[in-house]
């Protein structure tokens, strides 16, 4: 995607993808370095993948694909969105509760607009932003248990942060400005 920013501007997210680590039933105790991965060709997985050093032994063309190799365990683990797994798995008449999932980030994901674009037309990117919130049917929003989970992780977070001394001797030497 690095290439992609040279040559290009990415417009505000329009959507919002959920990436989970999908690992198959027969792999979960194997050692890491041991993990074959899969993807498929071109898709922000595989760049995210590679960009990250991550070999990837099998590259498919479609989701089904790569869904069908990880069925039959050509491959260990897959990085995908939730949602599209699941469609996926359904379709192929899949039982998807039998694969190991843990979320792994939220992606946003936008439009690139070429260079070229935007010299010709320098409004662009303004306009489609001030717009997109128009088209989409449903907005970002987190289901309550989503809410849950980010709040429970955060509260986990910050109470390691409150327990460590040195930070809350820092915390205890700032002052803080009344307004009034």
């Amino acid at each position: 995607m690095a290439a992609c920013t040279t040559r290009s501007e990415i417009t505000s997210p329009i959507f919002l993808e959920r990436w989970y680590w999908l690992t198959h039933p027969n792999s979960i105790n194997k050692p890491e370095d041991k993990m074959h991965y899969g993807a498929v060709r071109g898709s922000y997985q595989a760049n995210w993948l590679k960009s990250k050093s991550v070999s990837v032994h099998v590259e498919v063309n479609t989701l089904e694909e790569l869904v069908n190799i990880f069925h039959h365990q050509r491959v260990d683990r897959i990085l995908l969105d939730l949602d599209d797994f699941e469609l996926v798995v359904s379709k192929l008449s899949i039982d998807k509760a039998i694969y190991d999932k843990e979320f792994f980030r939220y992606v946003p994901l936008g439009l690139f607009a070429s260079n070229s674009l935007l010299k010709c037309h320098s409004e662009f990117m303004e306009q489609f932003d001030e717009n997109i919130g128009t088209c989409s049917h449903a907005p970002f929003a987190l289901s309550n248990c989503k809410k849950t989970q980010v709040l429970n992780l955060i509260y986990k977070q910050v109470k390691a942060l409150v327990s460590l001394p040195r930070l809350a001797e820092e915390i205890l030497i700032i002052p803080i400005p009344i307004n009034s």
